[in-house]
């Protein structure tokens, strides 16, 4: 019985400890990238997560950070915040590989000529998000179906 009570117990803080994660970012216009990366964090890692935008210098210590300078995960080099998230979590995925080259082609490529059929359609979409006067958390919410959507086209489809 007091194996059953104490195995209850660390269920209910458990669960309780997971329900107040929190992922952090910073402040700013909205970005795909960003909403990719923040995605791929709860999708994976921290599933009842919520993403919480403030300044860098309000951020708390030891956060689940990303996408800024000092954050946990952070930028190197020439990747993306979707590659560094994916790195980051040690992810093997085909979808997610997949998804990498249009990732950098909307966030590395931003002047260029795209190089994937998707990147143009996504930015436009994500945009029309952007225009359409929602805040950050909306708009990362509504590019997240989208971004759901284009991930298990990949994972069902293998293309």
């Amino acid at each position: 019985m007091k194996t059953k009570i104490l195995l209850l117990l660390l269920i209910i803080m458990s669960i309780s400890v997971f329900a107040n994660q929190k992922i952090y970012t910073v402040k700013g216009i909205p970005e795909f990238d960003k909403s990719t990366a923040a995605w791929a964090l709860q999708k994976f890692k921290y599933p009842n997560a919520e993403v919480v935008f403030m300044d860098r210098t309000n951020m708390p210590k030891n956060a689940v950070s990303f996408d800024f300078p000092g954050a946990l995960i952070e930028r190197t080099g020439n990747q993306t915040a979707f590659e560094t998230v994916i790195r980051h979590l040690k992810l093997k995925d085909e979808a997610l590989n997949k998804m990498i080259p249009i990732l950098r082609d909307i966030e590395i490529n931003k002047w260029g000529e795209k190089r994937t059929l998707e990147a143009p359609g996504l930015i436009v979409i994500h945009n029309g998000f952007v225009f359409s006067g929602k805040n950050e958390q909306e708009v990362m919410e509504a590019d997240w179906i989208v971004i759901e959507a284009l991930y298990n086209y990949f994972k069902k489809t293998g293309k």
